[in-house]
């Protein structure tokens, strides 16, 4: 398989992210980690930026486009989602210094806004009367008494993040339109332009000197065992020992899924990280997948995708 791609790297938080649910209007919870969806459009919007990707796939105005169990917004999207293997995170033992946690807030003082509006808003908002039968209220007042502001957010101050992604180089370079040599030699570089994670406030700071490409990652089947870093689909993997704590995510396929998360504590609420290797949890690869990483020396940067 020597068009498989893996890129590794860290990135520090600065305050948190908001990682919003597909499907739901802006003011929402958030998700307590990245799901892969959202880290695949992190590496997309840095691709884009550095390739200067032209314009229609990434500005086109278009109806959402279908895709697994969800929509995209951009041809680009589909294009590195339909290239991607697989793609995960994971916190650092630590949270990368002190102990620091990750937890979830909602402010439902954010969710109405109605009190600030005026004028002709306010009429549309409050003359609708809330029924089944009227489609209105749904669909012009709601909109106008919730505000666009995200209510859920993810605290996670100076968190360093381990990202890993797994794709086909061959794959990618053809619906980029970009020379697949040209795409290979580049692309670390352009990765290197991560500067965000899920919403445009959701700034994040990428740590050149810890970012691994590698060419052709180590690749085992099913039945291996390993300890990772990296949560893990459900799917893909039984977990054998080690602290580990179920959270529901989307997967590349836009479609819930539960994952492990090698956490020390952990619900879909908050995350105390791993403060030990001995804790690391251990899982075993299912038929239906590979794992990968970039080498028997990194032995806890390994992550696990479904290949059909």
């Amino acid at each position: 398989m020597n068009n498989i791609r893996l890129f590794y790297t860290q990135l520090k938080t600065h305050w948190g992210y908001i990682v919003r649910y597909p499907g739901s209007s802006a003011s929402q919870p958030s998700f307590i980690v990245p799901p892969p969806p959202t880290i695949v459009g992190s590496l997309a919007y840095a691709i884009a930026r550095y390739f200067r990707i032209k314009s229609r796939k990434v500005l086109e105005k278009r109806k959402p486009i279908g895709f697994g169990g969800g929509v995209v917004i951009t041809p680009l999207m589909k294009d590195v989602l339909e290239s991607t293997i697989t793609a995960s995170m994971g916190i650092e033992l630590r949270g990368g210094g002190k102990i620091y946690g990750v937890t979830h807030s909602m402010e439902p003082s954010r969710l109405v806004s109605i009190m600030y509006k005026g004028g002709k808003e306010r009429s549309r908002a409050t003359k609708e009367i809330p029924s089944m039968d009227s489609i209105k209220f749904y669909s012009e007042a709601v909109p106008r008494i919730i505000t666009t502001l995200g209510a859920g957010y993810t605290i996670a101050p100076g968190i360093v993040f381990n990202l890993i992604w797994v794709f086909k180089i061959d794959l990618l370079a053809d619906k980029l339109g970009i020379d697949e040599e040209v795409l290979d030699n580049e692309l670390s570089k352009a990765l290197n332009g991560i500067i965000r994670i899920g919403a445009k406030e959701s700034l994040v700071s990428i740590n050149p000197s810890k970012n691994i490409y590698v060419k052709n990652p180590k690749i085992t089947g099913g039945g291996a065992e390993f300890k990772s870093i990296f949560y893990q689909s459900t799917r893909c993997v039984d977990l054998i020992k080690g602290s580990s704590h179920m959270v529901k995510l989307y997967g590349l396929d836009y479609r819930p899924m539960d994952y492990y998360l090698p956490a020390y504590m952990g619900s879909n609420n908050f995350i105390i990280p791993l403060i030990d290797e001995f804790l690391i949890p251990r899982f075993r690869l299912k038929n239906n997948c590979l794992a990968f990483s970039p080498g028997d020396e990194y032995k806890y940067l390994v992550v696990s995708g479904y290949v059909e």
